[in-house]
Protein backbone atom coordinates (compact mmCIF):
# COMPACT_ATOMS: atom_id res chain seq x y z
CA UNK A 1 0.00 0.00 0.00
CA UNK A 2 1.59 3.46 -0.97
CA UNK A 3 1.30 5.86 1.85
CA UNK A 4 -0.36 9.45 0.78
CA UNK A 5 1.86 12.52 1.82
CA UNK A 6 -0.36 15.77 2.97
CA UNK A 7 -0.16 18.59 1.17
CA UNK A 8 2.03 21.23 2.10
CA UNK A 9 1.26 25.28 0.91
CA UNK A 10 4.46 27.18 1.32
CA UNK A 11 7.30 28.80 -0.45
CA UNK A 12 10.97 28.80 -0.20
CA UNK A 13 12.21 32.43 -0.32
CA UNK A 14 16.03 31.97 0.54
CA UNK A 15 18.14 29.44 0.79
CA UNK A 16 21.60 29.62 2.35
CA UNK A 17 24.51 27.52 2.09
CA UNK A 18 27.84 27.66 3.88
CA UNK A 19 31.24 25.52 3.12
CA UNK A 20 31.84 24.24 6.82
CA UNK A 21 30.98 24.99 10.62
CA UNK A 22 30.95 28.34 12.39
CA UNK A 23 30.03 26.89 15.55
CA UNK A 24 31.82 27.81 18.65
CA UNK A 25 33.42 24.97 20.46
CA UNK A 26 35.15 22.70 17.40
CA UNK A 27 36.14 20.22 19.86
CA UNK A 28 38.46 22.26 21.76
CA UNK A 29 39.39 24.79 18.77
CA UNK A 30 37.72 28.43 17.35
CA UNK A 31 34.62 28.65 15.56
CA UNK A 32 35.08 28.97 11.74
CA UNK A 33 34.96 31.72 9.57
CA UNK A 34 32.91 30.24 6.75
CA UNK A 35 30.95 32.36 4.57
CA UNK A 36 27.22 32.42 4.59
CA UNK A 37 26.15 32.32 1.18
CA UNK A 38 22.26 32.89 -0.67
CA UNK A 39 21.99 31.09 -3.61
CA UNK A 40 18.98 31.53 -6.32
CA UNK A 41 19.16 28.14 -7.49
CA UNK A 42 20.77 24.50 -5.57
CA UNK A 43 20.65 21.03 -6.88
CA UNK A 44 19.34 18.73 -3.98
CA UNK A 45 20.42 14.90 -4.10
CA UNK A 46 18.01 12.26 -2.22
CA UNK A 47 20.17 10.86 0.55
CA UNK A 48 22.88 13.46 0.14
CA UNK A 49 21.82 17.14 0.83
CA UNK A 50 22.49 20.54 -0.90
CA UNK A 51 25.40 20.66 -3.51
CA UNK A 52 28.01 22.92 -2.02
CA UNK A 53 26.78 22.78 1.51
CA UNK A 54 28.36 21.61 4.93
CA UNK A 55 26.33 18.70 5.70
CA UNK A 56 26.27 17.28 1.26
Amino acid sequence: MEETLPSLDCKIEHIFISEGHNYIGHHGKPPGCNQIIEVKKIECVAGRGLTGDRFF
